[in-house]
């Protein structure tokens, strides 16, 4: 999932973001809320980006965006070089295939009505893909994928099934249409430490065996050092520090970053003060540099320019005017 500008050997990527925000006009607010501003990136295909930050910095509407539910204000979505921002009706439905959602919260995005083999044959009987045995066997053979057996869960309705098992049948309903993305947001997150590592090993196993690519956001940066390759860090809105997994862990370069880490490991070296303050208000995002508030490194150029991502390294970017030593 390298970034166009330090992969340009890996071939044209599979998602690229160019330029995109998303602003959102709030009752009771003169000014809209600035949920994802100017994020650029691209994932190629077979690998995995990990999108992480603090709650609200815009990794799920980020997610929403690229499946154009909601359109961004500004900016280009590309799959395979088609920019999904220009299609429409079912020129958009059909790009929309490719590109699936694993949720954080099975029960809430599975119906409590329905039966499992129901809810997974959902987006095949929509998309009016195949026979109903043909749709029947698809269901069969997506269940075992996942680790689940059709005759002992197929009835089964989710208020049945643990937090585990419906996250697989999540997964199950997810891979219905052979999508070339799949978007996980904060997939484990609500499940708990023994259970997150199964799901964690299922899709990796699904992403070698069925050639899948990731998205996949959360806050947890240990979660996302194990299953990803490349790393984007989010904050109030603005991707501040990307690049090459084993390069941001070892040596991050912005303040943010570092003190992310530090959170995680006792190992990691951070800032005395990274995590001091609040988060500003989105409707009123800092100057310049918004994370300088709370930066213990921030100086007069941080209020007066915004930093633009610029390359340190080969795999490695960061929006900083005065980023961190590396090694």
């Amino acid at each position: 999932m390298s970034n166009a500008n330090n992969a340009a050997d890996a071939g044209a990527p599979l998602l690229e973001l160019r330029g995109v925000s998303k602003e959102f006009h709030v009752p009771g607010h003169r000014v809209p809320l600035s949920a994802v501003s100017d994020v650029s990136f691209s994932v190629h295909e077979g690998e995995t980006l990990g999108l992480v930050g603090e709650s609200g910095c815009g990794k799920s509407t980020t997610a929403r965006v690229i499946i154009q539910a909601p359109r961004p204000t500004r900016g280009e979505v590309l799959l395979r070089g088609v920019n999904m921002t220009a299609l429409h009706g079912q020129s958009l439905r059909k790009a929309r295939r490719e590109v699936q959602m694993v949720f954080q919260d099975p029960y809430s995005s599975l119906d409590p009505r329905w039966k499992v083999r129901d809810l997974v044959a959902e987006p095949l009987r929509v998309n009016h893909m195949g026979t109903r045995t043909e749709r029947a066997a698809r269901v069969d053979e997506l269940l075992s994928v996942v680790g689940l057996d059709p005759k002992q869960y197929g009835d089964r309705k989710p208020g049945n099934l643990s937090g585990g098992q419906a996250q697989r049948v999540g997964i199950a309903r997810a891979l219905a249409l052979s999508p070339s993305l799949v978007i996980c947001d904060e997939a484990v997150s609500s499940l708990d430490v023994s259970i997150r590592a199964q799901i964690l090993n299922l899709l990796e196993d699904l992403r070698q065996e069925l050639g899948l690519t990731y998205l996949f956001i959360a806050h947890d940066l240990t979660v996302v050092k194990h299953v990803s390759d490349w790393v984007g860090v989010m904050y109030l809105g603005r991707l501040c520090e990307h690049g090459r997994s084993d390069v941001i862990y070892r040596s991050p370069a912005h303040p943010y970053t570092a003190s992310l880490l530090a959170a995680v490991s006792e190992t990691a070296t951070a800032p005395d003060r990274s995590d001091a303050g609040e988060i500003p208000s989105p409707f009123n995002p800092p100057s310049g540099c918004r994370f300088r508030t709370r930066c213990p490194y921030a100086q007069e150029r941080c209020a007066e320019e915004v930093p633009e991502l610029r390359i340190l390294s080969a795999g490695h970017r960061v929006a900083c005017h005065f980023p961190l030593a590396t090694s």
